[in-house]
């Protein structure tokens, strides 16, 4: 359930890092309240778009989550992981050069489609308590 956790599973290749925009999540506690919000409010026929209101860059994420790794005691990290995570780390730098991003997170309008979730949480009457991964 940890983003860091599906990178092995969604970038193999530099060109599956290359194609990864924009991610939305939401933190299970704010989907607990969220079901509870719309037991009290119920809103038939209704269809809302729910997350934690930001939007999160992969490469960035990538690049942050690689270096945690390469920083972590050698002992908790197999050296195969290690290896991983330094192509990671060096994609992130190469796609930024090779699409002249001068600077992580790329700006809002380069990451692809982004989900605006305000309405469901100004109709609520309620917002997001756990923002930001890491």
């Amino acid at each position: 359930r940890q983003p860091r956790n599906w990178v092995h599973r969604v970038v193999a290749s530099k060109d599956d890092l290359r194609a990864k925009g924009a991610l939305h999540v939401v933190h299970g506690e704010d989907v607990a309240r969220a079901v509870v919000a719309l037991h009290r409010k119920f809103t038939p026929s209704k269809r809302w778009i729910l997350c934690d209101m930001h939007v999160y860059d992969w490469w960035d994420l990538v690049q942050d989550w690689a270096l945690q790794s390469l920083k972590a005691a050698p002992e908790t990290v197999s050296e195969a992981e290690m290896a991983r995570q330094s192509d990671l780390l060096a994609w992130v730098g190469e796609l930024m050069v090779e699409g002249d991003v001068r600077a992580l997170p790329r700006d809002t309008s380069s990451v692809g489609r982004r989900l605006d979730g305000r309405g469901f949480w100004a109709f609520m009457g309620i917002w997001p308590t756990q923002g930001r991964i890491r």
